[in-house]
């Protein structure tokens, strides 16, 4: 009989790859979208948050059983844990910015951005459900839902740093998926205590992102755009033949 494992384990590898790929190009090519994102950043943004956002709570919280066998209940904590960990971040550097002098302040807030927004691409792939890297055709509104709202972040921090972002910052974050890929493959590989805490940490660090970025005011969210967004996931899903209210984990 065929190693069906070898089989397996090579549609894991080619999909997670994929994803990884896509995701560096975008970081890389973000100048080149960045008229697009100026005129349409409130659709763009609320649309990839509303795929977020479903992503998180239809992939990453089921996922969170295999980690609620490890830490029971603590699981949520590590979630709260993620969105702390952002909010966090961000307020204690606005706390020390009146004592900094403007170019240090602007160099500093650019470079928690990217270090931030690098995390959150190498949890991205590091936490990829094995089912998704298994479908191809589910792999769509993946890429969908953190490409749109991985494009957004880099606008903003385009649009705030634009020489530094174009100069290297976008080659930063483009290693973050990949080496996200690389971890997951010969690091941490198949450790289900390592992948259910980043698992969380990413569902905690994704809301807060969305909250923070892609829901900040009506002015600048678009509602029927988030909502389209949280319908062409589950759409999408559907006709990959997804049944999200099963009691298997997906």
């Amino acid at each position: 009989m065929p190693d069906t494992s070898v089989t397996s384990d090579a549609i894991l590898l080619d999909w997670a790859l994929a994803v990884a790929a896509v995701l560096a190009a975008l970081h890389v090519a973000a100048p080149q979208f960045r008229e697009v994102l100026r005129r349409h950043t409130g659709a763009v943004g609320s649309l990839g948050g509303g795929m977020a956002v479903t992503y998180v709570f239809l992939h990453l919280f089921p996922e969170l059983e295999v980690g609620a066998s490890l830490f029971g209940k603590r699981i949520h904590v590590l979630v709260l844990l993620g969105f702390l960990l952002y909010y966090g971040a961000e307020h204690s550097l606005g706390l020390r910015e009146p004592k900094l002098g403007a170019e240090v302040s602007k160099r500093s807030r650019f470079i928690l951005d990217l270090a931030l927004q690098w995390v959150y691409s190498w949890l991205l792939l590091y936490s990829l459900p094995d089912s998704l890297k298994t479908e191809s055709f589910a792999i769509i509104p993946l890429l969908m839902a953190v490409g749109l709202h991985q494009a957004h972040g880099d606008f903003e921090m385009s649009e705030a740093y634009q020489a530094d972002f174009d100069a290297w910052g976008r080659y930063v974050a483009a290693s973050g998926p990949l080496i996200g890929w690389v971890t997951d493959l010969f690091v941490f590989k198949d450790d289900p205590l390592v992948s259910s805490v980043c698992t969380a940490v990413l569902a905690g660090s994704c809301l807060y992102k969305t909250f923070k970025h892609e829901l900040p005011e009506s002015g600048h969210s678009r509602f029927r755009w988030f909502l389209t967004g949280v319908v062409l996931f589950i759409l999408l899903h559907f006709l990959a033949g997804e049944d999200f209210f099963s009691d298997r984990i997906l």
